[in-house]
């Protein structure tokens, strides 16, 4: 697969992260991490690009090599720039290492930089819209973000998502015409934008307030199937 184009993305989501910083935000509560202040969510953030940013050059695929330098500035500045400069130790591994180079990746294969690549733009994506939630600024996530998101969750959590026995799930892109089907015949089908989809699967919205049509408690049970902490 190719995934030049999610450098862009991870780009512009990270920096919405960082552009939301200030004295007066820092410490406001994100309801959807529970427990974290904005603050707290861009440290996240930086941390696990710095992490990701050393074991893509780190080009080994056996297990996690790199530990971060956790220490950030006080100063809202100076943290704000500290955040751009863990997206840009992400990207320029990315670009330097190239998408078919080896790296550990908890999820397993494709153990690449590629699929780390494609997978923190989800992480930058997902983090942009709780940064703006905790805010109370409506957004989505981007067309490029979101149409990759639900393909990339389950490749992911394919280890972890269980469907009840005799029942199946249809996820249905109702903006791309695509639909996702987890489990045998679906019992229960659930119909948003893709964007909706994938705030759904990470467990930013609740399946009450999309379309499900049948038996809802058999993807109620398929969600909480897989473990988001």
């Amino acid at each position: 697969m190719d995934t030049s184009w999610t450098r862009q993305v991870i780009a512009e989501a990270s920096e919405s992260v960082a552009r939301l910083l200030s004295e007066d935000s820092r410490a406001r509560p994100v309801p959807s991490c529970p427990g974290w202040s904005l603050q707290d969510l861009a440290w996240h953030l930086g941390t696990v690009q710095q992490f990701w940013a050393l074991n893509v050059r780190e080009r080994h695929v056996l297990g996690p090599r790199a530990t971060v330098d956790e220490e950030v500035a006080s100063n809202v500045r100076e943290f704000a720039e500290w955040c751009r400069r863990a997206t840009s130790e992400l990207l320029g591994a990315l670009d330097e290492m190239g998408e078919s180079s080896p790296c550990w990746t908890w999820w397993g294969e494709p153990a690449t930089a590629g699929a780390v690549a494609r997978h923190q733009v989800q992480e930058a994506a997902v983090h942009a819209w709780d940064a703006a939630n905790a805010l109370g600024v409506a957004t989505t996530l981007t067309d490029a973000a979101a149409e990759d998101g639900v393909p990339e969750f389950l490749h992911v959590h394919r280890s972890e998502i269980t469907v009840p026995p005799g029942a199946g799930v249809a996820l249905e892109a109702s903006d791309l015409g695509r639909t996702w089907r987890l489990g045998g015949e679906p019992t229960v089908s659930v119909s948003a934008t893709a964007s909706q989809l994938v705030l759904l699967l990470n467990g930013r919205v609740p399946l009450g307030e999309l379309d499900v049509s049948g038996d809802a408690s058999v993807a109620r049970a398929t969600l909480s199937s897989v473990d988001l902490s």
